[in-house]
């Protein structure tokens, strides 16, 4: 079943971090994520490579910050932010990819403004700490927070392969 993957999708507040900012005093934001979900990347991407598997993985976001900017450089994703309707966004994706459906697609998010992506996607992934809402529409709620390992638990999920909808 990983085999008619095409996109993994990731939000990334909540997703890669623990949704929480902080602020110091010169107004500087930071964020906290987790080295296992970029190790869950690295290898994820190491497997795709080896059983000849062309999955495309961004981040798409409503917030326009720069730590996004950075993590995915570092993670090695592509990014899109500030997207104020992710729906439509890969809506159009998918026609510019020449698909037909949000069949093969994954996406990962965590809260309301999520929740139109993951009940288009084939198979949607929350974390324990996602809003009430969004853990009773996703394919997969899992067991790992935000920020704390929930991108690896969900990749290697998706490597077992043992995908089954519902």
């Amino acid at each position: 079943m990983l085999n008619s993957i095409h996109t993994i999708v990731f939000d990334f507040d909540g997703v890669f971090t623990d949704n929480f900012v902080y602020t110091d005093s010169n107004g500087i934001e930071q964020v906290k994520s987790s080295r296992s979900d970029s190790f869950g990347l690295r290898n994820f991407a190491r497997f795709c490579t080896s059983n000849s598997l062309n999955i495309e993985m961004f981040i798409l976001s409503t917030e326009i910050n720069g730590v996004i900017a950075q993590r995915a450089l570092k993670l090695g994703l592509n990014y899109y932010v500030g997207v104020s309707d992710k729906r439509e966004f890969l809506n159009k994706y998918l026609t510019k990819q020449n698909l037909q459906s949000p069949t093969g697609l994954v996406f990962l998010g965590n809260d309301l403004n999520d929740l139109e992506c993951l009940e288009m996607a084939e198979f949607s992934f929350c974390p324990s700490d996602a809003h009430e809402k969004v853990k009773k529409v996703v394919t997969h709620p899992l067991n790992s927070q935000g920020g704390n390992g929930f991108v690896r638990e969900a990749l290697e999920f998706l490597q077992s392969n043992t995908l089954i909808k519902g």
